[in-house]
């Protein structure tokens, strides 16, 4: 609702994690191109299910248009434990395609 009480849509997108086989950490501290393998054992992996979730962008919503712009928290990285034990650093470089529409992020991944 906006301050003066009218209902405004907005629609939350995010990431979920198949909890019952992957699991994901969040390193916030070192450089994407600097984790390595040897990191993985230092981080807290999790497994619920909207851990990604949304927290890598910000929103900036302008009411009187109904417009909202999207920007990646630069400095997130997240580490995922795929199905076969395999480990992947990935993060999230844009929130738009390149038509420039809303909703179709771009990630970066590497395999560790």
């Amino acid at each position: 609702y906006t301050n003066e009480g009218v209902p405004t849509p907005y629609y939350v997108r995010g990431v979920l994690l198949n909890r019952h086989i992957v699991s994901a950490a969040v390193d916030t501290v070192n450089a994407f191109a600097d984790i390595t393998f040897e990191d993985v054992g230092g981080y807290s992996f999790s497994k619920q299910q909207d851990f990604i979730g949304y927290d890598w962008k910000e929103v900036k919503v302008d009411i009187n248009s109904s417009t909202a712009v999207y920007t990646v928290i630069p400095g997130i990285t997240y580490i995922i434990m795929d199905t076969e034990g395999f480990f992947y650093k990935f993060r999230f470089v844009s929130y738009y395609n390149d038509l420039g529409e809303k909703g179709f992020p771009v990630i970066e991944h590497l395999r560790l």
